[in-house]
């Protein structure tokens, strides 16, 4: 749960992350995203852009 919460903090710091970290955070039910892939994202590959932390986030970044 250490390296989630770094990840976090680093959002929250508006540092940018890979779109495969992204999609994991999204997927783990930590941040809301909207699908950015266009024709220029390598096949294959799907990009996404953060959004906002869910609530489940903003505990694990509030605890200790």
């Amino acid at each position: 749960m250490d390296d989630t919460k770094q990840l976090l903090e680093r959002l929250k710091l508006k540092e940018k992350l890979d779109s495969p970290t992204i999609e994991h955070l999204a997927r783990s039910g930590f941040i809301t995203v909207s699908e950015t892939t266009n024709h220029q994202t390598p096949p294959g590959r799907r990009e996404f852009l953060f959004i906002d932390f869910t609530e489940k986030a903003r505990k694990l970044l509030q605890s200790q």
